[in-house]
Order: structure tokens, then C-alpha cells, then sequence
């Protein structure tokens, strides 16, 4: 393929724009040649592939992926509220015995009960910090 020759237009840009006589590396515009390059590759790419098809195709890919992301962990974290509801009265339940002296296991029964309730704890805080406050949609607007 032979080089193009100067003046000749290669897309919406003059040769002789982009590359000057002298082979300076800034074009008339005062931009480098290599920033002058790359707006025009963004430019051809933006008018070849980012088509109303392709956005519109692109926009509902990404907005399904943010929705399933968004609800995956709700399940869990209704189910960890739960179990903590659970344990909480579990440990109040230990609590009024071993305050009536009935001391027999109740130790034992009330540490394992407090080690669920601070594992519980943590995989809740850990889900809830990671849980979006709402589900962002994507729009043409914000392409």
C-alpha cells in the first residue's frame, strides 16, 4: 500500500495538517501529532461503533447487570436479620437463666450463642456496606 501523498485527506484530516513540512510534532491547531491522531481514531470510532443500535444494545446489557447486582444479596441479608433475631433471644434467654443461678452448661451455650451472633454481625455489616442504596440505571444522556 503506498503512503498517501501530501494534501491528500486520510478521514476528515489534510496530510499536510497533521504532519507540517518541517515535521514538527504540533499541528496548526497547536495539538501534538500523536493527540491529533488520537482524536481522529476516537472520532472514527465513535461515528463507526457507537451507533444508536450499539448504545441502546450496550445501555440494556449494563443496566440488567447493575439490577442483578443490586438484588443479589437482599435474599441473604434478610435471611442474616433473621438469624440474628434468633440468636439475640437465644442470648437473652441464657442471660434470665444464669441470673436466676441456673449456671448449669448455660456458659458454655450463651459463648457459642455470642460467637454466632458477632459472625452473623460481620457477614451482615460486610453485606450491607457492599449493597447499593439504589440501583443505578444507565441512560443515553449519560453516554
Amino acid at each position: 500500500m503506498a503512503a498517501p501523498k501530501p494534501g491528500s485527506r486520510v478521514g476528515p484530516v489534510v496530510l499536510d495538517q497533521v504532519l507540517p513540512k518541517d515535521l514538527r510534532s504540533v499541528t496548526p491547531r497547536g495539538l501534538r501529532v500523536d493527540e491529533a491522531i488520537e482524536r481522529e481514531v476516537l472520532e472514527i470510532l465513535q461515528q463507526a461503533v457507537l451507533t444508536p443500535a450499539t448504545l441502546e444494545r450496550l445501555l440494556t446489557e449494563v443496566n440488567a447487570r447493575l439490577r442483578a447486582q443490586a438484588t443479589v444479596s437482599r435474599p441473604r441479608i434478610k435471611e442474616l436479620r433473621k438469624a440474628l433475631t434468633v440468636v439475640d433471644r437465644e442470648i437473652a434467654n441464657y442471660t434470665r437463666a444464669i441470673a436466676k443461678g441456673d449456671f448449669s452448661s448455660l456458659e458454655q451455650a450463651l459463648g457459642a450463642a455470642e460467637q454466632r451472633r458477632a459472625t452473623l454481625r460481620a457477614e451482615l455489616a460486610a453485606l450491607e456496606q457492599a449493597q447499593p442504596m439504589g440501583v443505578v440505571q444507565l441512560t443515553p444522556v449519560a453516554l
